[in-house]
C-alpha cells in the first residue's frame, strides 16, 4: 500500500485498490485504530482477541491509541520510493536514545513532515496515521470579519474535552503548530484554532494587530460557535495560548465569567514585554507619534527573533520555511498594542482566578520567565501550576531538542489528564 501511495490519491482509494473491494472510510479508520491498539508499547493497553472481535463487529467506542511502539526506530515520514518497500529509517539523535521516552511524546521534524501535513493531498493520511481527523474552513464573525480555521479531533472515540488554541505573533495555525494540535487530538482532545487577522490565511494587513477588543470579540464568537455544537455539549473547555496567544487567552479570561472555562495552558505567555526588547521610553513616544499617521509602517527590526526563540539550528530553518510566517519588521501599531496589552496584564494578574498551567524556559530572551512567575504568584487561582525549564528558550513545543519538547508535552498532558481523566484508557488497562 505504501508503495502505491504517493500522496496523489485519497487514502481510501489506495486501500480499495489493494484489497480489491470498496471500503467505507469509517471502516478503514476503525480497522487502523484497532490495529494500532494491538501494538501499543504498554502491554496493558493492548486489547485481547475477544475484545478485538467485539470492536470489529460492533460500534463500541474505541480508545485513542498512543503513537505505536514500532515507530520508535522507523518513521514513515514520507511515502517510500516507488521502487522499494523499505520504510524510511529515522535515526534518533544520540541524546534521546538513552532516555527512551514514550514514543507518543516525540515529534521528529523534517521539511518533508511539514510539507506532508500541510498539503491537502497528503494531510488526510498523516492525520489518520496518528488517529486524528483534521479539517480546515472559515468562520465569519457577527462583525462580518472572516477567519481561517482549523480543527483536529480524535478519529474514532468521542473527545474528552475541547481545547481552543491561539497562536503567537507572526505565526499561524498550520506548519509547526499543527504538531502540537495533532498530539493533543491523538490523546483524546478536540482542538480548534483560527488564524488571527493578518496572519496565515486570514485576511488583513500582514502581521498588523487590529483593535484588540475587536480581535477578542471575533475569537470569543468563534470559540463559542465550537462549544455550542451538539457534539460538544457538556465537554470541558480549555484555552491554550503561546506567546502573544497566551496574552490573548489571559485577556479573554479576564473579560468573561470565572466559570466560562475549565482552565488554561499558557506557553511562554506575554504577560509583560521584557526590558531586553522593549523600546526605551523616548522611542515609545516617537512610535506613538508615528502611529497617529502610519500605524502599519513596518520599522521595528526583529531579524534575530527566530534565533532567540529556537535552540536547534535545523529547526530555525524549518521555522523560516513556513510560507505563511511573517518574517518582516514589526509594524508600529502592532508594537504599541503589544505594549498596551503587557501594561494592562501586568496590572491585572491578581484578577486571574481559573485553573492554569504556565510553562516558560529559563533562558527565554523574548519574554521574561520572571513575568510568568509573577503571574503564578499574583493570580488568586487556587489551582495553579508553573513549570520553568532550565536552559530552554522561547518556543518550547518546537524549537528545543526532541527530548525537551517531549518533556513539555508530557507536563501539558499530565495536567490535562488530571482535570479530565481518559475513561477509555482506564477501561483498556483493566482488561
Amino acid at each position: 500500500m505504501w508503495k502505491q501511495w504517493k500522496g496523489k490519491k485519497p487514502l481510501a482509494e489506495v486501500i480499495d485498490s489493494c484489497l480489491h473491494e470498496n471500503c467505507a472510510m469509517d471502516q478503514i479508520t476503525r480497522c487502523c485504530v484497532i490495529g494500532l491498539l494491538c501494538v501499543q508499547l504498554d502491554p496493558k493497553r493492548r486489547p485481547g482477541m475477544e475484545l478485538v472481535l467485539e470492536m470489529l463487529h460492533s460500534n463500541i467506542d474505541l480508545p485513542t491509541p498512543s503513537f505505536p511502539g514500532f515507530f520508535q526506530e522507523y518513521e514513515y515520514a514520507r511515502p517510500p520510493d516507488s521502487h522499494s518497500h523499505e520504510p524510511v529509517k529515522y535515526e534518533r539523535p544520540e541524546d534521546t536514545r538513552t532516555s527512551r521516552l514514550e514514543p507518543s511524546f516525540f515529534q521528529e521534524y523534517s521539511l518533508e513532515d511539514l510539507m506532508i501535513v500541510n498539503s491537502p493531498e497528503t494531510e488526510e493520511a498523516y492525520y489518520a496515521l496518528h488517529g486524528v481527523s483534521g479539517s480546515s474552513g472559515h468562520f465569519t464573525a457577527p462583525s462580518g470579519r472572516y477567519l481561517f480555521t482549523r480543527s483536529w479531533v480524535p478519529l474514532v472515540s468521542p473527545p474528552r474535552a475541547l481545547i481552543c488554541m491561539i497562536h503567537s505573533f507572526g505565526d499561524d495555525t498550520s506548519w509547526t503548530m499543527q504538531f502540537t494540535s495533532i498530539f493533543l487530538a491523538s490523546q483524546g482532545f478536540a482542538c480548534f484554532a483560527a488564524d488571527l487577522p493578518g496572519h496565515g490565511r486570514s485576511p488583513g494587513r500582514r502581521a498588523f494587530v487590529p483593535k484588540v477588543n475587536l480581535l477578542l470579540a471575533d475569537l470569543k464568537d468563534f470559540f463559542q460557535s465550537v462549544r455550542s455544537r451538539p457534539e460538544n455539549q457538556g465537554l470541558k473547555s480549555f484555552l491554550f495560548g503561546e506567546s502573544m496567544g497566551g496574552a490573548l487567552c489571559l485577556l479573554m479570561l479576564l473579560s468573561m465569567p470565572a466559570d466560562a472555562w475549565a482552565g488554561a495552558v499558557l506557553v511562554a505567555p506575554l504577560c509583560k514585554i521584557s526590558n531586553r526588547i522593549k523600546p526605551p521610553r523616548p522611542v515609545q513616544m516617537a512610535l506613538r507619534f508615528v502611529a497617529m499617521f502610519a500605524p502599519t509602517l513596518a520599522v521595528i527590526d526583529f531579524a534575530d527573533l527566530v534565533e532567540k526563540s529556537v535552540k536547534v539550528p535545523e529547526k530555525r530553518v524549518l521555522a523560516m520555511s513556513n510560507p505563511m510566517r511573517y518574517n518582516g519588521k514589526m509594524r508600529v501599531g502592532t508594537m504599541l498594542k503589544l505594549l498596551r496589552i503587557s501594561d494592562e496584564l501586568g496590572s491585572r494578574l491578581h484578577e486571574v482566578s481559573i485553573p492554569f498551567l504556565v510553562l516558560h524556559g529559563s533562558a527565554d530572551e523574548v519574554l521574561d520567565p520572571a513575568d510568568s512567575m509573577a503571574l503564578y504568584e499574583e493570580a488568586r487561582s487556587e489551582d495553579k501550576t508553573i513549570k520553568i525549564y532550565d536552559g530552554m528558550l522561547h518556543l518550547l513545543l518546537f524549537g528545543e531538542p526532541d527530548k525537551n519538547v517531549a518533556m513539555v508535552r508530557r507536563d501539558i498532558l499530565n495536567w490535562l489528564n488530571e482535570r479530565c481523566p481518559n475513561q477509555h484508557e482506564i477501561h483498556i488497562e483493566r482488561m
